[in-house]
């Protein structure tokens, strides 16, 4: 198995990362550990750059054969021709963007215990089924 990322990610929680709920280590795996017990199977940490007659070329180490072949390609945000959406909406699909986005919740949390004036709306006055102006 050659992957750019040393662990296996169980994505459907990315958002519990993202607010903070769990820590990354609890969605993802060490590929190594997941494949222990497979004798027949190889890890490596690389990127695939081409594919020859049973051979992969990598970008970092020697072609590797291979018995069979399974490619798992990336995937891509779309915005749909919206350029200033990604700044307003980030993408949650890997580890770096829930804690990107874990960052700045728990540092507007932080930032919301500074403020002295009541009127003043924080994140920690959004709640489910409430105005800003339900206070109490």
């Amino acid at each position: 198995m050659i992957d750019r990322h040393n662990y296996h990610l169980f994505q459907p929680l990315l958002y519990r990362v993202a607010t903070a709920v769990l820590s990354s280590a609890d969605i993802a795996e060490p590929i190594r550990v997941v494949l222990r017990h497979q004798q027949n199977a190889t890890v490596l940490l690389d990127e695939v750059t081409g594919i020859a007659a049973r051979q992969v070329k990598t970008r970092f180490g020697a072609a590797q054969s291979y018995d069979y072949l399974v490619l798992a390609t990336r995937s891509q945000y779309t915005y749909f021709g919206h350029s200033e959406w990604p700044r307003l909406a980030p993408g949650l699909k890997s580890v770096d963007d829930a804690t990107l986005i874990r960052r700045g919740l728990l540092l507007a949390f932080e930032g919301a215990e500074t403020v002295a004036d009541p009127t003043i709306p924080t994140p920690a006055d959004v709640c489910p089924g409430r105005r800003w102006t339900d206070r109490g």
